[in-house]
């Protein structure tokens, strides 16, 4: 896990257990709950627009920042998340993200609809709008928002793999936490039928999940990639296993395979050489519960194990 993120973890916990979840207080206006050891000519007030879900303020409000402090872990003691690392001049309140991370578990919410409705809602609420710094337009929160969110996401991500280190669960305890009915104890399991498989999975590609390469260039390590997607490496390992075994299964194609859009790189090979990641191809238990992502990297679907894609599963069988 990098250091450079852990230094979150400490605070937010603190934070979490000190508001009772943020259900607690009157952020911003309590003071933050820690001593700063700087001199009064090294702390420096800053306006910072800070967002709630029912309030935000007109003029920005004026937040004391430090050298002992990093800006983010002081709003985070404040209830706010920074929209950028440095010099944060927008923050959201920590309630606001977790409504939305709720609503996006539950609902497919766009970004951009969902800061305009938060602005429009916010604006009604106050006599003046809150306007974009040297400008008379208002301010538009779909870029900070999205900064926030990720930075929460990681957050909770972060927490969570730090909760499971020290429990020192293993993988049989991840899966049945993701669904115990089918990766849970089995006893007092009652089956209808003996033969009947303990679970049974699904898989399929979607390829209108697609990211374009120009659209950022971020890169992002595996640490980055939450638990429920398998990062590039191990998944450049599965592909090279399947590759060695290609020469075995020469001139045993079948003719369906060439038919299947899915299954031929040639066909979308315009289209995927603009993107990075092409499509996104998931696995989910009889549960409707999805177990693992992870981002198919321009090529087509190339495994086709009890999938049948093509009319490839005698041929994969044999591979």
């Amino acid at each position: 896990m990098p250091s450079n993120q852990l230094m979150f973890i400490p605070d937010s916990i603190g934070c979490v257990s000190y508001s009772n979840n943020w259900t607690t207080g009157t952020f911003p206006q309590e003071p933050v709950p820690f001593d700063c050891s700087c001199s009064p000519e090294e702390v420096s007030p800053r306006l910072v627009d800070l967002i709630d879900l029912q309030q935000r303020t007109t003029q920005g409000k004026s937040i004391p920042f430090c050298n002992c402090t990093s800006d983010v872990i002081r709003l985070l003691h404040y209830g706010f998340v920074a929209s950028s690392a440095k010099r944060p001049r927008t923050a959201f309140s920590i309630p606001l993200l977790q409504f939305h991370y709720k609503l996006w578990q539950s609902t497919t919410v766009s970004t951009s609809g969902f800061t305009k409705a938060l602005s429009a809602f916010l604006d009604s609420r106050h006599k003046k709008p809150l306007l974009a710094r040297g400008s008379t337009k208002s301010r538009n929160f779909r870029l900070p928002f999205t900064y926030s969110s990720d930075l929460y996401c990681r957050i909770l991500i972060l927490k969570e793999q730090l909760l499971q280190e020290g429990l020192q669960t293993t993988n049989k305890q991840k899966w049945a936490s993701k669904c115990p009915r089918c990766f849970g104890p089995r006893e007092n399991k009652v089956k209808v039928d003996p033969d009947e498989p303990d679970f049974i999975i699904a898989m399929d590609g979607n390829y209108q999940q697609r990211h374009y390469a120009h659209a950022s260039k971020d890169s992002p390590s595996n640490a980055q990639y939450p638990p429920t997607f398998l990062p590039p490496s191990e998944v450049n390992t599965s592909e090279a296993l399947c590759e060695s075994t290609d020469a075995n299964v020469s001139g045993i194609e079948d003719p369906c395979a060439l038919a299947h859009k899915a299954a031929d790189d040639a066909r979308n090979a315009t289209t995927w050489q603009k993107c990075d990641d092409s499509g996104l191809f998931a696995g989910s238990c009889r549960h409707d519960i999805p177990l693992l992502y992870t981002n198919v990297y321009k090529s087509g679907e190339k495994i086709g194990v009890l999938y049948d894609i093509g009319c490839q599963l005698e041929t994969h069988i044999q591979k």
